[in-house]
């Protein structure tokens, strides 16, 4: 397998790591509303790292179905934990932001680099 690759299988698999390590550990945060809204963008940005950096070498539909999957796991893990909670709205922060990675991976990064 050539660098590039095992480079791109690297940042994939770091990029789980974190997210993994994120949505489960645990934490004591505070409620307000002010956090939850970062919390959401949390969520948001991890997921769009992931489907960008996936989407630049998966099929995109496939990258998809795994994403949202993903977040339902992290969910139903998080639902399991006494220190975590599963939220709707984490799922769907997961769900929207492996769609803007994927749409900047697939459509916005190729117009892109074809610019003059």
């Amino acid at each position: 397998m050539p660098l590039r690759e095992w480079l791109w299988l690297a940042g994939a698999l770091a990029w789980l790591l974190v997210l993994s390590i994120a949505c489960l550990m645990p934490l004591e945060l505070p409620g307000d509303d002010e956090f939850q809204l970062i919390d959401k963008l949390a969520h948001l940005l991890m997921f769009a790292a992931g489907g960008f950096w996936l989407g630049l070498r998966l099929p995109a539909l496939a990258t998809g179905m795994a994403l949202v999957a993903l977040g339902l796991l992290i969910e139903w893990l998080q639902s399991l934990t006494t220190y975590r909670s599963a939220e709707f709205l984490d799922w769907l922060a997961d769900v929207l932001g492996a769609a803007l990675g994927l749409l900047l991976a697939r459509w916005i990064l190729p117009r892109l680099r074809a610019m003059p």
